[in-house]
């Protein structure tokens, strides 16, 4: 499985940060308004996070099942040739000379 370099960037939480808007804002700032419009930035926020954790974890359940079955895969054969020998008799065989 390759390694992914997952990015999550983070964005500005409020019209507030951005600089050039800073003086329309000083005189008609409302707090209550501020705050959740932060607090419906940290949910996005989280919720970008999230989609993003699925992803990786998603790719790793997939790679884990097909592990999975190719171990079981691998324990049949492993199982079968063990009959093999298991039922083999050394003394019925004829040996070349």
């Amino acid at each position: 499985m390759p390694f992914y370099k997952w990015i999550v960037e983070t964005g500005k939480c409020s019209r507030l940060e951005d600089l050039n808007n800073l003086n329309d804002y000083k005189d008609n700032w409302n707090v209550n308004a501020t705050t959740n419009k932060h607090m419906v930035s940290v949910i996005r926020h989280l919720a970008q996070l999230v989609q993003t954790a699925s992803d990786i974890f998603g790719s790793v359940d997939t790679e884990c099942k097909n592990i999975y079955q190719r171990t079981n895969n691998l324990m049949i054969k492993v199982q079968n040739f063990q009959d093999i020998v298991d039922n083999l008799n050394a003394k019925a065989v004829k040996v070349r000379k």
